[in-house]
């Protein structure tokens, strides 16, 4: 008394082939199992699925590519940064070397991330959008902390970023990790 059917995006006759795989090629790959051919990611739980250590982790020559930095504040969760050497016209990124720590108050962690910069040229930093609210016991926002201890930093902007973007540029293979970056890439 019951039936069962399955149909995937290449059952619907009102789309082009040439449509289809053009956004095959512009989908993640949990996103496309699930949303387009109807069946369970087998990277489900796994944020980024697209990172391949064989694909993604090598040294690399980033001769005058821009040097950037990505800050996530944290005291009970590791406060960490992230250096990127940004090729602006090839559209790749090379992270080329993190630091990560707990227990660390503001000042303590620029003054590390200080020294692990050194005399690199840093063109600009981003630091997690929660840093932007006040906090309840200072009463001044944590990313002006950061502001005041050398370490400029600007709001990330998680709208319509954040996690398919990194995920697109794995798939892509636009995002290379330097060897070195051993938290990294134990954490994806």
């Amino acid at each position: 008394e019951y039936a069962a059917f399955h149909y995937t995006i290449y059952d619907n006759p009102t789309i082009s082939r040439d449509d289809i795989e053009k956004l095959r090629s512009n989908t993640t790959a949990d996103t496309w199992d699930l949303e387009y051919m109807a069946k369970e990611s087998p990277h489900a739980g796994i944020v980024y699925a697209e990172f391949s250590y064989t694909n993604h982790v090598k040294s690399l020559e980033t001769g005058s590519w821009t040097l950037v930095r990505g800050l996530d504040w944290g005291i009970s969760h590791p406060t960490a940064c992230l250096w990127a050497y940004v090729d602006v016209k090839g559209g790749k990124i090379h992270i080329a070397d993190e630091f990560m720590r707990s227990d660390l108050l503001i000042d303590e962690s620029c003054r590390a991330i200080a020294r692990q910069t050194g005399e690199r040229h840093v063109e600009w930093s981003v630091i997690d959008p929660s840093t932007a609210k006040r906090n309840s016991h200072t009463g001044r926002r944590d990313l002006d902390e950061f502001n005041r201890n050398g370490i400029l930093v600007i709001p990330g902007d998680n709208k319509d970023r954040g996690y398919d973007i990194t995920k697109m540029f794995f798939k892509k293979n636009l995002i290379t990790i330097d060897p070195k970056c051993k938290n990294l890439i134990l954490q994806l």
